[in-house]
């Protein structure tokens, strides 16, 4: 760290997660008609799995609830590496979604 640097400090909530989730898939959902889609690829940190939620297999719940028989592969990492305010950072608890198809 740096001087100056901000620290964070955060609280893991499983409810919090599950409704974070939720809204992410409903807003890319209404994005495209899922028409538009082959397959889905979805990389979610090991720590979202049963140790924050208490359940295994939860946001592979969500996404086969929200994208039906859309094919999503995808496995659990260690961490992430995402922009966030228009700097790459390294994250973690996340989950990242990438749905493939054509424009049309």
């Amino acid at each position: 760290m740096r001087n100056g640097e901000p620290l964070l400090f955060v609280l893991r909530d499983s409810q919090a997660a599950r409704e974070d989730l939720k809204g992410m898939l409903d807003r890319v959902a209404a994005a495209a008609p899922k028409s538009t889609w082959s397959f889905g690829l979805y990389f979610n940190c090991a720590g979202r799995g049963a140790s924050l939620y208490g359940l295994s297999g939860i946001d592979s719940a969500f996404l086969s609830r929200q994208f039906g028989g859309l094919p999503i592969i995808g496995f659990f990492g260690n961490a992430e590496f995402a922009p966030l305010r228009g700097v790459s950072r390294l994250l973690s608890y996340t989950g990242v979604l990438a749905l493939v198809g054509e424009e049309e």
